[in-house]
């Protein structure tokens, strides 16, 4: 089950991070349209995320919130992921929408790799661990 998670917060946040890309490129460009492209799509992979563990754990909904930890993470990942797609694409003159989708993609895997070290799993609650 780990596994398919991860890989929806990665498959949520590509999509995300494209769609938000194209419809954020004509207003910003650069580094501001790769991190609202990066935090849009990191929300939108954690609400997806959200919803697939309570489905498939059969139990509801398992945290009342989000840790504050889980939240600086994110942001962090978000500004990490945006800058290095910003870097990466810049020279290569992509249409925004490949810059959302390159920045959203940098973005969940930071995500995923510093939720790991948070120690956080699938279903699990705060007093389990």
């Amino acid at each position: 089950m780990l596994q398919a998670a991860l890989l929806i917060i990665l498959i949520v946040s590509v999509v995300v991070g494209a769609v938000s890309g194209l419809v954020l490129g004509g207003v910003l460009g650069g580094l501001p349209l790769a991190v609202a492209a990066s935090l849009l799509s990191l929300a939108a992979a954690w609400m997806a995320h959200k919803a697939f563990v309570n489905r498939v754990s059969k139990v509801g909904a398992i945290r009342r919130g989000v840790p504050m930890l889980v939240v600086v993470f994110s942001i962090i990942a978000s500004l990490i992921g945006s800058s290095s797609a910003t870097e990466m694409t810049r020279d290569l003159a992509l249409r925004p929408g490949m810059t959302g989708a390159i920045a959203g993609l940098l973005s969940a895997v930071m995500m995923v790799m510093l939720t790991m070290c948070y120690g956080w799993r699938p279903g699990e609650t705060e007093n389990q661990r």
